[in-house]
């Protein structure tokens, strides 16, 4: 079973360029379906991410006795 979510952020191209950095590298597999990015101002200092994802849901193995 697989869970998909959205994300919506802002901020500076620093700021959105480590969380997209931090989900990558997560120990959590997860998968960056789409990106989208987009200025927020005139000069493009803070921007609009909007994300994506999705994971896998594992379900433990139930004991039998």
């Amino acid at each position: 079973m697989t869970l998909d979510c959205r994300v919506e952020a802002s901020g500076s191209l620093a700021t959105l360029s480590r969380f997209l950095f931090d989900i990558e590298k997560d120990a959590m597999a997860l998968k960056v379906e789409s990106v989208e990015l987009t200025a927020r101002d005139k000069d493009g200092q803070q921007l609009s991410l909007g994300l994506q994802i999705s994971g896998l849901t594992l379900n433990p193995q139930e004991q039998t006795p």
